[in-house]
């Protein structure tokens, strides 16, 4: 029997039930509204789980499919957000912090990687004078330049941390006037090169030098003792 409303003037006695069969259709026992009723009313209810994408419309999906995924992006607290990952439909343009490309094209500090047509530019420094010494500074230089001494020097122990096999050339430029070099302990010769100690006039006097960890000192590998 299709529910109805109880007709004034008749339906005696049956009031109560036939008005509960009406409101039935569209309401529990405790009041709520039937997800039938809803349903069938054009409403719309969430699923205990969430909304799924294939329940929005078209616009709304593709939205969301180029949108930050907050629930895998983005971790930590809303004071301190975290970037876990990016779901990024294209790689980042280097103008906006990326690398505009979908492989590693970049020199990172962990990774061995082989460098093809690089330039790797020395770090060259010329020394000041402290007292007749110099002192070189392997951290912060490849290639120390010696201008012009005015007096017999000494050549000071390395002041940086170097790592075995680290290579360090080193220029002497002589004025008219040659002096006499010496050279502290932390420089050595090798079996094929020996530690210049005369300079020659108005000339550059070049020594290439290897660390070697072990000896915990600067090895001369090779000497141009003639100057140019």
């Amino acid at each position: 029997m299709t529910a109805r409303l109880p007709v004034p003037g008749s339906d005696n006695g049956a009031w109560g039930v036939i008005l509960n069969d009406y409101l039935g259709v569209s309401l529990a026992t405790d009041g709520t509204i039937q997800p039938s009723a809803l349903t069938q009313a054009g409403g719309y209810i969430k699923p205990p789980t969430g909304i799924p994408a294939t329940d929005l419309d078209t616009s709304t999906q593709s939205s969301l499919t180029n949108a930050v995924r907050v629930n895998t992006d983005i971790g930590g607290t809303a004071a301190s957000p975290q970037v876990i990952a990016t779901h990024l439909s294209a790689p980042l343009p280097v103008a906006q912090g990326g690398t505009g490309s979908s492989t590693q094209n970049f020199v990172d500090l962990a990774t061995a990687q082989t460098l093809t047509n690089k330039l790797i530019r020395q770090r060259a420094v010329t020394l000041t004078v402290a007292s007749t010494t110099y002192t070189p500074n392997s951290s912060s230089a490849d290639l120390v330049r010696i201008t012009s001494p005015t007096a017999n020097f000494t050549v000071a122990n390395d002041a940086g941390s170097p790592t075995d096999g680290q290579k360090m050339m080193m220029r002497i430029l002589s004025s008219a006037t040659p002096y006499t070099a010496t050279w502290s302990a932390g420089y050595k010769s090798s079996g094929v090169a020996t530690l210049p100690t005369t300079m020659i006039a108005s000339k550059t006097v070049t020594c290439g030098f290897v660390y070697d960890s072990t000896s915990v000192a600067w090895i001369l590998m090779a000497v141009d003792a003639v100057g140019y």
